[in-house]
């Protein structure tokens, strides 16, 4: 509300989305950018104090529980989806971060599990074109504006499946487990591939995901995960 004016439902929305992109921002600079103006060049140096992480979790934390009433495409799923992505972004393997904690791989496998069924959902509900900002579609139309989404949806899937993977890697390489059991990954992974494969136009609706996996008798429960 300004003064005794209550904002609008459409701007509430509109400064919600900035808010996480804001977030997202912020995080990409953190763990993804070149440090600038430092005698050292390497990356992992330079890792966010600890105080950094939970204060960019409780804002995040604090966003999804202010969402406001769904709008648009800022949806409850879009809500969901950019909030497990943003998870992921902060708590997986990243230059500044390259080899993160226990805790911080569990969420990261968590919430790429979580984002890739919000997609899954989102798929099934026709909504998936509505996930990524409307500013990719300005200029398009039809099909054009589909095929111009359903990318982004695409890179997102994929970077969530690699990190989802990753962790398992991480992890399993000190000796942690993150996962109830190689079904419950074998199963996300799953998800995963069959939402990629139905946007790519080769639905698998009803039926097997490809072979990516290779499980062997002779590896241990995670080691299967791996061979890509």
């Amino acid at each position: 509300m300004v003064g005794s004016t209550p904002v609008s439902p459409a701007k509430l929305t509109a400064i919600h989305h900035v808010r996480i992109r804001q977030l997202q921002s912020e995080i990409q600079e953190k763990l993804y950018s070149p440090v600038q103006h430092s005698g050292s060049n390497d990356m992992a140096t330079h890792t966010p104090p600890h105080d950094w992480f939970v204060s960019v979790r409780e804002r995040l934390t604090a966003w999804r529980q202010q969402a406001p009433t769904p709008l648009g495409f800022c949806s409850t799923s879009w809500f969901d989806l950019n909030y497990h992505i943003t998870l992921t972004l902060l708590n997986r393997p990243s230059p500044r971060n390259p080899k993160p904690g226990k805790e911080s791989l569990r969420t990261t496998r968590q919430a790429a599990s979580a984002a890739m069924r919000t997609y899954k959902e989102m798929l099934k509900t026709g909504r998936v074109n509505w996930s990524e900002s409307p500013a990719a579609l300005v200029g398009h139309s039809g099909a054009e504006a589909q095929i111009t989404t359903d990318w982004l949806a695409m890179y997102q899937l994929f970077i969530l499946g690699i990190a989802y993977l990753n962790s398992l890697w991480q992890a399993a390489e000190q000796g942690w487990t993150i996962v109830t059991s190689y079904v419950e990954a074998l199963l996300d992974v799953q998800v995963c591939t069959s939402v990629m494969s139905t946007l790519s136009g080769e639905s698998l609706i009803g039926q097997a995901a490809p072979p990516l996996i290779s499980p062997s008798h002779h590896s241990g429960p995670h080691e299967s995960l791996f061979r890509l």
